[in-house]
């Protein structure tokens, strides 16, 4: 098993993974941990590079990544984000994406904790690669100075 871990620093991280997939039926499992960290799943066309600090649905990739995010919801293409998926908001959780190249037209599915989920994607693009995305919450502020007296 790999294990990947964040700097703790806010900014996205994005994490595509080889091989390239072009035939057969591939799933891809992550088990998150420390749920305080936002993060998401997907699949992204072979073409997308993910630059530092982009997210998947960052314009530049929007129209060629499907995003399955901790809160439930996916969205793929267009700003419609699909309701009716399970959450995977708690440590220890597995979330999985699984691509079938071999129907037409191609499809991926999500899965949590084994339970295939309602929604899915068709028309993927012929050759993908699964991503994970990470980003810790906001830091608290620190607290303020208080000035020092002297009598």
């Amino acid at each position: 098993m790999n294990k990947f871990i964040h700097s703790g620093t806010h900014d996205h991280t994005t994490i595509a993974f080889n091989p390239e997939i072009r035939k057969g039926v591939y799933r891809f499992e992550v088990t998150f941990q420390h749920a305080t960290f936002d993060y998401s799943i997907g699949i992204a066309d072979t073409t997308v590079q993910f630059a530092p600090g982009k997210e998947p649905e960052n314009h530049l990739y929007h129209s060629k990544t499907v995003r399955y995010f901790r809160n439930g919801t996916f969205d793929h293409l267009t700003d419609n984000i699909v309701l009716g998926n399970a959450t995977f908001n708690k440590d220890g959780m597995r979330v999985s994406a699984e691509v079938d190249m071999l129907k037409i037209p191609r499809k991926v599915t999500f899965f949590v904790d084994g339970v295939e989920q309602p929604n899915y994607v068709i028309g993927i693009p012929s050759a993908v690669r699964f991503w994970v995305r990470l980003i810790p919450e906001m830091p608290a502020p620190p607290p303020k100075a208080l000035p020092r007296f002297s009598f």
